[in-house]
Order: structure tokens, then sequence, then C-alpha cells
């Protein structure tokens, strides 16, 4: 009986164990900030708050898929409108234009004011795309805070 109930508690332990291993593991990141990259359309959010997988790079800006799969994927941008009266950027992947962030407003001289966008959208990504940030306008004078952020969330893996 004693080899039994062993073999049982066996059987329980590997069947999550064999799930985990089936999965893959798991690919999500939360980034904020900015860096612009010189020499390049594309920003970089160096401050990771986390980096689960390890597939963001906080120099490049670069998400790379390494497990294909549906995805989650959000971004801001923000800043004041002091020098400006409009921000502007796209998501990226494979360096093709999905989506757009856009804001602007008639009172480019208002202190008390800023402007910012956000965008989502649900992906289907294959293995080696990369997602990126890019074609901004002003990026210099974007929020280097909370307010611009990069986030990537593997929602359901292929199998």
């Amino acid at each position: 009986m004693q080899y039994l109930s062993t073999f049982a508690c066996a059987i329980i332990i590997m069947i999550p164990f064999t799930q985990f291993n089936c999965f893959a593991g798991t690919s999500a990141f939360l980034a904020r900030g900015v860096t612009v990259i010189h020499g390049s359309e594309f920003i970089a959010f160096p401050q990771v708050m986390f980096n689960d997988g390890g597939d963001y790079n906080k120099s490049t800006g670069v998400y790379t898929c390494r497990i294909p799969g549906q995805y989650s994927i959000s971004a801001g941008i923000g800043k004041p409108t002091t020098q400006t009266n409009f921000i502007e950027c796209f998501l990226k992947l494979n360096g093709v234009e999905q989506l757009q962030m856009f804001s602007y407003t008639n009172d480019a001289n208002d202190v008390n004011d800023g402007i910012s966008s956000t965008v989502s959208g649900a992906f289907r990504l294959k293995q080696g795309d990369l997602v990126q940030i890019g074609r901004c306008s002003h990026q210099n004078l974007f929020h280097n805070g909370d307010l611009t952020y990069f986030s990537v969330v593997l929602i359901h893996p292929d199998i």
C-alpha cells in the first residue's frame, strides 16, 4: 500500500511540472521612462519594473518574442505642453506601424496642463518578432517617468 501512495503522489507532482514545461514559461515586462536612441527613430524605456523571461532589452527598447502566442501590448507617452502642442508615436511590429498614439491640445503655452496618449491591442506574435515604439514626434520632450511606458504580456502561448 505504501508503494501505491508514493506512486500516486509522484503522478500528482509530475502533472503540474509537465504542464509547466509544455507552456514553455512566461513572458511579460513593464518598463517606463524614456531614452532617445540617437541615430534611430525608436525610443527605449530604461526603468524596467519587471522582465519575466528576459525578452525586453532596455538599451534598445526592443521586445523580442521568444514564445509564439497571443499577446497584450500597451504603451503610453506623455509630456508637458510647454514646447509643442502635440505628440505622436507608433507601436511597430517588425518595423511596420500597427497602432498610433496621438494627442493634441489647442493651448501649447498652458504650463498647468500636459498631454498624453496611450495605445493597446492584442497581437499574435511569432518567435523572433520584434515589437518597438518608434517614429515619435518631439521624443526629446517626453516625460521621463511613469507617464511614458511600454508593456508586453503573453496571454496564451501557441501549443
